[in-house]
């Protein structure tokens, strides 16, 4: 009986400074920033955004047999503008406690490339594919 007790006290003791623990590391909120990237300061994203909606606009209302072959086209020419973003340095925003330009510069014009599968944006780094989230 004692040595039982003597169990159950050292299991309770050991989950609560496991789960002391492990709560600490979650409660701290990171320190670190890091650079978004703003699509209304970008003007190639805000234009294919343009396009977007009066492409849709202009494909629920005309219906014809020449209006569908010219929504074809202007879709295959929309997917070519959209493959390749040029965004200048100024559409890059900090987002952290301070700006730490001295040790993380802001991302310079870059290109960046949509996938149509996957709908999202991403740019090349050394690491492989960069996911832009906005």
């Amino acid at each position: 009986m004692k040595n039982q007790k003597h169990f159950l006290v050292l299991a309770l003791m050991g989950t609560v400074l496991i789960g002391g623990c492990a709560n600490t590391a979650h409660a701290r909120a990171p320190e670190r920033g890091y650079w978004r990237l703003n699509p209304h300061k970008c003007p190639d994203l805000m234009e294919d955004y343009r396009e977007r909606q009066a492409m849709r606009r202009d494909e629920a209302v005309y219906r014809g047999p020449v209006d569908v072959l010219e929504d074809r086209l202007q879709r295959r020419e929309a997917r070519r503008d959209e493959a390749v973003t040029q965004c200048p340095a100024s559409a890059w925003e900090w987002v952290g406690p301070r700006p730490r330009a001295y040790w993380r510069p802001r991302p310079a014009s870059v290109k960046i490339y949509y996938n149509p599968h996957r709908h999202h944006y991403y740019r090349t780094g050394v690491s492989g594919h960069i996911v832009i989230r906005f």
